[in-house]
């Protein structure tokens, strides 16, 4: 068994180690002073640790705990003012004690030394180190369930992944677009994700080295043309599961009017609605009854959602309970939405409804009780209804009429298109900032593929006509 490394010989050997790290790693491992498994990048972090931890205990006069309950590493640090001088003190936490030793080192390093310094500093700094200042920035312009997924999937994909560490470990300024990607494939095959799941982890990554450039550490982000091969070898979704066929659509509209006839179930009417409107489900249970609907101008403003709140308490994520919200997913601007007839007569069903019960209720879609339907009981009761109506027992999991909400809101999109409506029209309507999203992810056909191949043959019928080439046998020559 290898020895092992002793911290106090690392220290002692820190002066010398930025001369030849390889040669004097080999002397230790002969002189069986350290361990034979103790890498050259090893032996460089714990040298710098011991230098970064010399350095802190020089200007930090606070003391340092462990919390007894979420585990973390705690301190207090100075603030200081325009001058120098110290005006308070305030609390600082971290995951780790290593991490938060790191943490005062940049912060005594950065205000005790020059410019010159600062500078050098700034060039080692980690993607892990400004992780926690970029997560704060996101959480001041976004939305907290985005702001919690991120998290999410930095703990998960970075943080606690080995194959993540080295990169988040490495300086900003040294990563290129071909460090990326050879994470970025590696990670995928690993990992076995799909493109949405590497979409959603990669943001963190994205974001990072954006929020490294607004802090000038870099210059402008590696990040760019990234290409992940492992990707583009996966098959794609039948599109067919990406929408509803236009039969199928008219067939459940048709039945859901009618199970609201017989019920007085008000959920039943909200799949219509947002086959007629392209809406989120959570814009849909946000319709304000009296500020959002413009039945003069037949439009429908949409500026809310309901949605619930995230809320990070003592390192720890917790969930709020559902409510409107002024604001719409990814921060999109508010859009009006052109309210067709059939969503027009759907809204004066709606209003009758309402006089039935002698209820006035604020939003569209209210409950007798007075609530709102929460989006994921509304989700359940659209899956059951449509197992009960259109599925028989034996029916397979890909061959089921049940599509999501989603689902009804690509089909939207793509009879928009299929129509001609221009794609920068669509766009508003949907509330997307980029065009290429919609053209990308909402642009489907709608026939079935027996009907598509019709369509081609139909289309390419006309090259027929006036094309045929007789040769004659006599001289080889066109007739």
């Amino acid at each position: 068994m290898g020895a092992k490394t002793n911290s106090n010989t690392v220290s002692n050997f820190s002066l010398f180690a930025e001369k030849d790290i390889s040669n004097l790693l080999n002397f230790l491992k002969e002189s069986n002073i350290v361990g034979d498994t103790l890498t050259e990048r090893q032996f460089s972090k714990k040298i710098n640790m011991q230098k970064e931890k010399k350095y802190v205990e020089k200007y930090h006069e606070n003391s340092i705990w462990k919390g007894e309950n979420d585990h973390r590493w705690y301190t207090k640090i100075p603030v200081w003012d325009e001058d120098g001088n110290v005006i308070r003190k305030k609390k600082m936490a971290k995951s780790s004690e290593e991490a938060l030793y790191k943490a005062l080192y940049k912060l005594y390093h950065f205000h005790f030394d020059n410019e010159e310094n600062q500078e050098t500093s700034k060039d080692q700094l980690t993607m892990k180190d400004i992780y926690e200042d970029w997560l704060k920035s996101k959480a001041a312009t976004r939305q907290s369930t985005t702001v919690h997924r991120l998290d999410c999937d930095w703990k998960k994909y970075y943080l606690n992944d080995d194959i993540s560490k080295e990169l988040i470990e490495r300086p900003i300024t040294s990563i290129t677009t071909n460090t990326i990607e050879i994470w970025a494939n590696t990670l995928y095959e690993h990992r076995g994700l799909n493109k949405k799941k590497y979409y959603n982890l990669a943001a963190v990554i994205k974001g990072l080295l954006k929020y490294a450039v607004k802090e000038q550490i870099i210059a402008s982000t590696p990040y760019v043309d990234v290409e992940i091969t492992k990707a583009s070898s996966m098959i794609s979704k039948a599109q067919s599961s990406q929408i509803y066929y236009l039969e199928n659509a008219e067939a459940l509209i048709k039945a859901s009017f009618e199970e609201y006839f017989e019920t007085n179930d008000i959920r039943f009417l909200i799949f219509p609605f947002l086959f007629y409107t392209g809406l989120r489900i959570g814009e849909a249970l946000a319709i304000n009854r009296f500020e959002s609907i413009n039945i003069e101008k037949r439009l429908l403003h949409i500026s809310q959602m309901y949605a619930r709140k995230d809320v990070l308490v003592g390192g720890k994520w917790k969930t709020s309970e559902f409510n409107v919200v002024d604001r719409l997913k990814k921060d999109a601007p508010a859009r009006d939405v052109i309210l067709i007839p059939n969503a027009l007569s759907l809204i004066e069903l709606i209003d009758e409804h309402y006089k039935k019960l002698n209820m006035n209720p604020e939003y569209l879609f209210t409950l007798e009780d007075g609530t709102i339907p929460k989006a994921n009981t509304v989700r359940s009761k659209l899956e059951r209804f449509c197992i009960k109506k259109f599925d028989k027992p034996d029916t397979a999991p890909e061959d089921r009429f049940y599509r999501s909400f989603h689902k009804m809101r690509k089909t939207y999109g793509s009879l928009l298109y299929k129509r001609g409506v221009h794609i920068k029209t669509i766009a508003e309507f949907m509330g997307h900032r980029k065009e290429t999203t919609t053209e990308e992810y909402y642009n489907f056909d709608l026939s079935r593929p027996e009907e598509s191949k019709k369509e081609i043959v139909d289309a390419l019928d006309a090259l027929s006509v006036g094309n045929i080439i007789k040769f004659s046998k006599k001289d080889g020559k066109s007739a």
